[in-house]
Parts: C-alpha cells; sequence; structure tokens
C-alpha cells in the first residue's frame, strides 16, 4: 500500500503521483517594429500578466513590471512520485526500468473530507486530485 505522509492519501497501484501546482503570474511580452521616415526603426515592447496554474516555478524577478506581480520563490509542498518496493506479475519480479517506463495516469479528485492533511490548508493551495497507474 502507498501512502502519500503528508496529505495522507493512500492507493494499492503500482505508484502514486502527487502534482503541486501554485497559481501564479506569467509575463508576455510583444514586440512590434515601425519603420522611421528618413529610415531606421523603432521597436516597442508590451508587456501584459495573467495569472495561471503551474507545477513549475516562474521566476518573475526579470519581469518588466515586477510590482503587483510576484511569484513565490519557495514551495511549501513538492511535486512527488511513490513507488511500490517489489512488484510481482505471477511469479516474475518486474524490474525498475520497466516500472519506471509505467506513465499512463490517472487522476482521481478527492473531496476536503477525505484529506486527512496535518494542518489547515492554506487558502493558495487548490483542491488535490490522487493521480496513479
Amino acid at each position: 500500500m502507498l501512502k502519500d505522509g503528508i496529505f495522507g492519501v493512500t492507493t494499492d497501484q503500482i505508484k502514486l503521483k502527487r502534482t503541486v501546482e501554485m497559481y501564479q503570474w506569467e509575463e508576455e511580452s510583444h514586440t512590434e517594429t515601425e519603420d522611421e521616415v528618413g529610415g531606421g526603426q523603432t521597436e516597442t515592447t508590451t508587456y501584459s500578466y495573467h495569472t495561471k496554474w503551474s507545477d513549475t516555478p516562474i521566476d518573475s524577478s526579470s519581469f518588466y513590471e515586477q510590482k503587483g506581480h510576484r511569484n513565490p520563490t519557495t514551495w511549501k509542498y513538492q511535486s512527488e512520485t511513490f513507488v511500490q518496493d517489489k512488484i510481482t506479475l505471477g511469479d516474475l519480479m518486474l524490474t525498475d526500468v520497466f516500472v519506471n517506463q509505467l506513465n499512463t495516469w490517472k487522476s482521481q479528485a478527492i473531496n476536503k473530507e477525505e484529506l486527512l492533511i496535518k494542518e489547515k490548508k492554506p487558502s493558495n493551495v487548490q483542491d488535490v486530485a490522487l493521480d496513479g497507474s
């Protein structure tokens, strides 16, 4: 039986995958080039910002407009994959090489009441989904 010790999720599957996402700012830039009268060109870059869920940190320290668009630099929870120790198929034990190739995941939504979180869930933590293969 696999168990995610932080969220208390258990499964009898071969693998259990915890994917952590953070609601973050993302910067997009768009550059236009205009020809000037008499020759030469002028480039104008505009920046826009929107928020999205991402499972990788987005570095906001190099944003053109940082004020009001700062992302966390550390994450309290990390994504992690848990794997059963000994996996057999009949009398055969599956090798790590084979098990590592098993990467078809099925999401399973979990109600807040089903979680055994050791501490109160922060407001920026989205509901949890269980992935098992």
